[in-house]
């Protein structure tokens, strides 16, 4: 930038017109007063002036430019853009502290607080603008989340701690792994109590079948199979998908009512595709002899026997499952609970237990079937086809009543054989 001698300035000055005149008398008092901060006239302040670089400003006023040749330099010569720098620094600081005080008062009125009367026009639209700045802002962040209802904000937490392992829910290894743990930690509590029944008879009361308690050789070939399943089948195809396909999570987690009503709608289509695939495997003897025999091999079910089957059977329950969550396009934290809660019930259809507290007698009307209701169909092969509900088999007439538990009847049969006694009871009462 061209530096200016005193002569120059009053030259330019003398043969100036009334307007360039003013614009360099601010300059030499800016020049000349100690701090350099000598004030302006509002006509020539910075709002006139929002996108002008005043040293450019200054070299207008004066009439030279960048490629006019330099004067001579000497002791009393004006630095002009030294000063304005410096100006400009200040200036800047000045406005920097003002827009924090103004965002700080637009802060307190957000938050119900009072302000002055004389800049409450001015508070009030600053309150607007930082308003507006802050949904924009958690509209566009992912760290910032908008909750759009009391319900969102009760999975949000749950959500946010998922995603901190984000690594490793988003690997390959993590279907196997969480279908794996995840079952087996299921089927723990269940091979514990059929250790403990034969020594405790206050457990053989709640068992369909008290006297049947599996061996090593029953459990052991049950689980090695299950996890050879997974490794050697399952993995590979998971590995295929997740290359194809990488897992994006979104940052905000669905609402209650909605993860709630997708998971009893992956429920009811996954009882709906089964109940047809199952009726198809019983009914036709190919079928039932080269892939669902595996399955039946236990006429007594429990925890562990849930998943021997065929790698096919074991294939088309994963694809049901796939199928329905992409259908309704479920949020990952949904498929997530829905293969757990399905995981659950399958393991408890298994297990042999009817306690008073199971998913069967918790729904109303008879509509879940349940351990009872499954295990029937274990023992006479024709009926009870559906996993879960029993709308399916009553509508088809596939439908066959359980037996009532030892606990719950009053025929004061033995607790080690309930069934053919409360069976005849329930006769007895429908024909009386």
């Amino acid at each position: 930038m061209r530096c200016y001698t005193p002569r120059e300035v009053s030259s330019a000055l003398a043969g100036a017109e009334p307007s360039r005149q003013a614009c360099i008398r601010c300059v030499l008092k800016l020049a000349t007063s100690p701090g350099g901060k000598a004030p302006f006239p509002s006509r020539w302040s910075r709002r006139n002036f929002p996108s002008r670089h005043w040293s450019c400003m200054i070299s207008g006023a004066i009439g030279r430019t960048d490629k006019d040749s330099p004067s001579p330099l000497h002791r009393n010569s004006f630095t002009f853009r030294c000063r304005l720098d410096r100006y400009r620094v200040s200036t800047q600081k000045t406005r920097t502290a003002q827009a924090g005080k103004r965002s700080e008062k637009a802060a307190d009125i957000t938050r119900g607080g009072a302000a002055s009367p004389k800049k409450s026009r001015w508070n009030w639209s600053a309150a607007a603008a930082a308003k507006h700045s802050f949904i924009m802002s958690c509209h566009n962040s992912s760290e910032l989340q908008v909750l759009c209802s009391s319900s969102q904000l009760l999975l949000q937490p749950l959500w946010d701690r998922l995603k901190t392992w984000q690594t490793l829910t988003q690997s390959p290894f993590f279907p196997v792994l969480f279908s794996v743990i995840t079952y087996v930690g299921f089927c723990l509590p269940f091979v514990v109590l059929d250790l403990l029944s034969p020594w405790v008879p206050t457990l053989r009361r709640y068992k369909i079948h008290p006297d049947f308690s599996p061996s090593a050789r029953q459990l052991l070939p049950c689980l090695g199979q299950t996890l050879y399943q997974h490794v050697v089948f399952v993995f590979p195809v998971t590995l295929l998908h997740w290359t194809r396909s990488p897992v994006l999570l979104p940052p905000e987690a669905p609402q209650l009512l909605e993860l709630v009503s997708h998971i009893v709608f992956c429920l009811l289509l996954f009882d709906a595709e089964f109940f047809v695939w199952h009726v198809l495997h019983h009914k036709v003897p190919w079928l039932y002899r080269t892939f669902h025999k595996v399955h039946h091999q236990n006429s007594s079910s429990f925890a562990l026997a849930t998943q021997y089957m065929s790698v096919w059977e074991l294939f088309s329950l994963g694809f049901f499952d796939l199928v329905n969550v992409t259908l309704l396009k479920c949020h990952p934290l949904t498929v997530l609970i829905f293969h757990v809660v399905n995981i659950w019930l399958s393991v408890e259809d298994h297990s042999g237990y009817d306690f008073p507290w199971s998913t069967h007698r918790l729904v109303p009307f008879g509509w879940y079937g349940g351990v009872a209701h499954h295990d029937v169909h274990h023992s006479q092969f024709n009926c009870n086809f559906a996993p879960y509900f029993t709308h399916w088999d009553k509508l088809l007439g596939t439908f066959r009543p359980a037996p009532l538990p030892a606990w719950s009847c009053d025929c004061g049969g033995c607790p080690s054989d309930p069934g053919p006694l409360c069976i005849s009871l329930l006769n007895q009462k429908k024909y009386t």
